[in-house]
């Protein structure tokens, strides 16, 4: 995210208003949520141990 100039943190991504928006990164994004949460039967994630 630093290459595209987008400022982040731990739990979120900041869109700047001046630039377009980055289609690719927020494909990226709801990708890795469909990936991660494909298993998962209840709304919310599981707590980590």
């Amino acid at each position: 995210m630093n290459d595209r100039g987008t400022d982040h943190g731990k739990m979120f991504a900041r869109q700047p208003f001046a630039k377009p928006f980055d289609y690719e990164l927020a494909k990226a994004f709801i990708d890795y949520q469909l990936e991660t949460k494909k298993d998962v039967t209840s709304f919310w994630l599981p707590k980590e141990k």
